[in-house]
């Protein structure tokens, strides 16, 4: 028994070494990434704020629109969405920190309080002073917490799945694992394509869209040096705000959701609603958590009906 106990650790190393040998992913360096997707020819800058190098993308003229992704994804999450949006818009996306090539920042705060100061600074150093956000899953729980912080400079918002109040019950299982001791440390070093692949068959309902250029895409993404500590310590400081019904966020709102959306399930639409007075909700069928992906051209469609319904009641309040 003792021998036993003595060689078990020994036996768990030498399996672990074996592992990290024949099926290890080493980082990518954010030069060797940046050709492949920092397109000038689509807007792509970047800007050095708070400790970070940040990758975004600044398209077309007008009203200003800015667009914040989710957790374990990037700013190409809107490409497809955006090619839908025609003329008379002014579209911003973001890499935000610990994803994308904008990467980590150094002090590892990936709490919603630092994305909202993180948003306010970026707007402030592109100088936005009026914009509407579209935010998706942890993005729209960033967009809705800056709606609560500082109301007067947004128009409207597009809350697309967002997170915030879920009691983590649906937590997907690449997040259950990155909260695992030992098994944490793994996923830095094993992230096959194969793995990207099953978590897009998650927020996907159509399986049959999930190209392997799609799962290159991510997979280079989460491969970006530093990005796979920077996805471990955010889902350790995630947190779930505690619904209050007498907290009310009066800004026009879209609220989309997937009704096949396995990340946040769509039981958590009434919550929203409740939060958001001014709000509309479409659910959209056979459909999963990424919709602006799975189906732009819909998405965008919505999203475009809803501005111009804004604006034709601000139309009619002039008159």
């Amino acid at each position: 028994m003792i021998r036993r106990l003595f060689y078990f650790p020994l036996v768990m190393i030498l399996a672990l070494t074996l592992l990290l040998l024949f099926t290890g992913q080493s980082d990518k360096k954010v030069e060797a990434l940046i050709p492949l997707y920092a397109d000038a020819q689509k807007g792509s800058k970047f800007l050095d704020l708070q400790d970070c190098r940040v990758h975004y993308r600044d398209q077309g003229e007008g009203d200003v629109v800015v667009l914040i992704h989710g957790t374990g994804s990037s700013l190409h999450t809107w490409e497809d969405f955006k090619t839908h949006f025609g003329m008379g818009y002014r579209l911003i996306s973001m890499d935000i920190p610990a994803f994308g090539l904008t990467g980590p920042n150094t002090v590892r705060d990936y709490t919603i309080e630092s994305y909202v100061n993180f948003l306010d600074s970026f707007l402030d150093a592109l100088e936005i002073d009026s914009c509407s956000l579209i935010g998706n899953s942890l993005g729209g729980h960033i967009a809705w917490r800056y709606a609560r912080s500082d109301p007067e400079r947004l128009t409207s918002m597009v809350l697309i799945a967002p997170s915030g109040f879920s009691d983590g019950s649906d937590k997907p299982l690449v997040m259950k694992l990155a909260e695992m001791p030992i098994l944490n440390q793994i996923l830095k070093y094993v992230t096959p394509a194969s793995f990207i692949r099953k978590n897009l068959h998650e927020v996907y309902f159509d399986d049959a869209k999930v190209d392997d250029a799609l799962v290159q895409l991510y997979h280079d993404m989460s491969l970006r040096e530093g990005n796979r500590q920077a996805f471990i310590d955010r889902v350790r400081q995630v947190e779930y705000d505690e619904f209050d019904a007498s907290m009310k966020i009066n800004i026009p709102t879209l609220i989309i959701w997937g009704e096949n959306d396995q990340w946040i399930d769509v039981s958590n639409v009434p919550k929203f609603e409740s939060l958001l007075p001014l709000s509309k909700t479409i659910i959209m069928k056979e459909t999963g958590h990424v919709p602006m992906e799975e189906r732009p051209e819909s998405t965008a469609n919505m999203v475009l009906g809803f501005f111009e319904d804004l604006k034709s009641y601000e139309l009619i309040i002039q008159f």
